[in-house]
């Protein structure tokens, strides 16, 4: 392992384990109220009981659905909930409408609509978010898939907000971190959840306090023998992108470290923002590490998307390493040569925002 790995691994097997436990809890509880707490007058997320219509769209399609409500807000964002929900669910009935059309007559067959599963988040008591899993089948022949359809709509303003508010959607970090939260939330496909580099955005995403939840159709993230699967991203672990940038005006900071106990050993940290980029060097090979800081906390990701924290020295926007015995900040001519020459270049590539 390199120079940088083995620092910024120090705290990760604590970090992964608090991870895991909180994505449980959020799995099995499927309607989390986020801040907003328990007052009659604050806005809270729920959801309807069991309901089953029928309509004739090609074929006979009959639909039980159950749809998150919102109580306790204006009238206007009631209403901007109930139409996303009404939007979500006509949506999948016109999937299976679809198939049935494109089908010869004789193959035909009633279709049926199902709402499988609905998870609920409240953000900031600000944002109230859902992701409805779906089963669709019939229509045509033994056609069945299960499918994620979601929404987040701002209480300020009744309109849906995109994934992008929240946490970019296309950077290198994001698509590390999820796949570091889909691997430790789901064990049993753990192994067999794409890398990175193959990531794909999710087929559908909530928020709540506990953090980003993003939920992969069966085949997306992992074999379809997995079916569909889903982790909870903690909110230190990702970040708009817009607080991935450094501000006009600004330049990236960047400073390069020496190691005494390794020959030719090079380490260096790149501060954008709120995302930060290390690069290491020992002579032969070199890797890349991105991550998120909040604060002092850095939760970064190497090539292979494992996560580890750790704790950095910042003074408004210069962001460094805290000292450990045998490590030497280069300055001077040296350390402008190598910021300049080597590590620079070597973190536009790794921090690339997609």
């Amino acid at each position: 392992m390199l120079v940088a790995a083995s620092l910024l691994a120090t705290l990760a097997p604590t970090t992964a384990t608090a991870a895991a436990t909180g994505a449980a809890t959020e799995q099995r509880v499927v309607t989390t109220a986020g801040s907003a707490g328990g007052s009659a007058k604050a806005p809270r997320m729920k959801v309807s009981k069991a309901r089953t219509s029928t309509t004739t769209q090609t074929v006979k399609i009959t639909t039980t659905s159950r749809v998150p409500v919102l109580v306790g807000s204006s009238n206007k964002n009631r209403k901007a909930v109930a139409s996303a929900a009404a939007r979500a669910v006509a949506a999948a009935r016109a999937e299976v409408a679809a198939t049935a059309q494109d089908c010869p007559a004789e193959y035909r067959i009633p279709g049926r609509v199902t709402v499988d599963e609905v998870t609920t988040g409240l953000h900031k008591g600000r944002y109230a978010s859902t992701t409805m899993v779906f089963g669709l089948s019939g229509g045509c022949g033994n056609f069945g898939l299960q499918t994620a359809r979601s929404f987040t709509i701002d209480l300020r303003t009744g309109k849906k907000v995109a994934l992008a508010r929240f946490a970019a959607p296309d950077a290198v970090v994001t698509k590390r971190a999820t796949v570091a939260a889909l691997r430790a939330q789901n064990p049993s496909c753990r192994s067999s959840i794409v890398s990175a580099g193959k990531m794909r955005r999710a087929s559908g995403w909530n928020v709540s306090s506990k953090g980003l939840r993003v939920t992969y159709d069966a085949g997306r993230a992992a074999p379809k023998t997995c079916g569909a699967v889903s982790a909870v991203i903690p909110w230190s672990d990702v970040a708009p992108a817009k607080a991935l940038t450094t501000p006009r005006g600004k330049k990236p900071v960047v400073h390069a470290y020496a190691h005494t106990a390794y020959f030719d050993a090079i380490t260096a940290i790149r501060s954008t923002g709120r995302l930060v980029t290390v690069v290491d060097s020992d002579g032969a090979s070199t890797s890349c590490m991105v991550g998120v800081r909040t604060g002092s906390k850095l939760v970064s990701f190497d090539s292979s998307s494992r996560r580890s924290v750790t704790k950095l020295s910042v003074k408004g926007s210069d962001v460094r390493f805290v000292p450990a015995p045998g490590m030497r900040r280069l300055t001077g001519a040296t350390g402008a040569k190598l910021r300049k020459s080597m590590m620079t270049p070597s973190m536009t590539r790794c921090a690339s925002l997609g």
